[in-house]
């Protein structure tokens, strides 16, 4: 009888032996690991909190918290949870708090579950050390203050030097092509300017003329650059007036060779209003007259 019951006690350590092993070996190297920053915040400011689990393959791992009257005074503002590299798992939340002191971040619950085994562990992690979380005033005020006006922001002179700079340069550019079409138009005078364009527009109506244009197109061409010369040069209004109306306009501005201009503008009105066709030397003669009269100084 007694050798039984020693053989019993025999087979029930070795039970008892064989299952705190199994215990032992069921969720091998798991490294558990927390974090938060910052450490110190002020009321209503954020914090990171993190728990990582790492772990052997074949482990599921899931993470929660506790209930909101054990979070106090935090309050959850969002969570997550994932695998960012092999065999690692982790859990992350937001946090914020509205009451000032030291406090202790809430445990995170996690769970370990062996799909192979079947076998479930869980672990209660905890931050190591606490969060600080100061006022948005100064506790040791017990008085309202007068209101400090605000401060203007310091600029260095670097700041002032580029506007500046850009609108010294514009007004200096722009100085300085006043300055060159002052010159400009100071160097040629305005009877020269007129003359010298005119000159050189009947020169090439003469060679359009030697390469076959028309007496009468030569001759209208002829009479719209008298009138043009004699509105630039003498601001006689041409265009809007008669042949006999700009004769008396020339008359009375003591135009020089008033005749020479008279000659080209009735010639170009017989071809306009009668169909005279001039012959080719009376059109070249016409512009020889006239080209010499406008150059002349």
């Amino acid at each position: 009888m007694r050798k039984k019951y020693d053989i019993v006690q025999v087979l029930l350590f070795l039970t008892l032996l064989l299952s705190m092993c199994k215990v032992a070996t069921a969720f091998p190297r798991v490294q558990y690991n927390s974090s938060f920053s910052p450490a110190e915040i002020t009321i209503g400011d954020r914090i990171t909190y993190i728990v990582t689990v790492t772990h052997e393959p074949g482990l599921k791992v899931f993470f929660s918290l506790p209930d909101s009257l054990q979070r106090h005074p935090f309050v959850l503002v969002g969570f997550s949870s994932g695998r960012p590299v092999k065999r690692t798992a982790q859990f992350r939340a937001q946090l914020t708090a509205f009451e000032h002191g030291d406090y202790s971040l809430p445990p995170v619950f996690v769970t370990l579950l062996d799909t192979l085994a079947g076998e479930e562990q869980k672990r209660t992690v905890s931050a190591e050390s606490k969060v600080r979380i100061k006022a948005l005033t100064d506790s040791s005020m017990t008085e309202l203050q007068p209101l400090t006006p605000l401060m203007q922001p310091y600029r260095s002179w670097a700041a002032f030097l580029l506007p500046y700079g850009i609108g010294i340069g514009v007004v200096a550019v722009l100085l300085l092509a006043g300055y060159f079409l002052i010159r400009r138009s100071r160097s040629l005078p305005e009877p020269v300017k007129y003359s010298r364009s005119v000159v050189s527009r009947l020169r090439k109506l003469e060679k359009r003329f030697d390469k076959g244009l028309s007496s009468e197109a030569c001759c209208i061409h002829l009479s719209a650059l008298v009138r043009e010369y004699l509105e630039g040069r003498y601001q006689i209004r041409t265009f809007e007036k008669v042949t006999a109306e700009i004769v008396s306009d020339m008359n009375n501005s003591s135009v020089p060779h008033a005749d020479i201009m008279k000659s080209a503008l009735e010639r170009a009105d017989l071809v306009k209003f009668a169909g005279s066709s001039p012959s080719r030397d009376e059109c070249m003669y016409l512009l020889d007259r006239v080209r010499g009269a406008i150059a002349e100084p």
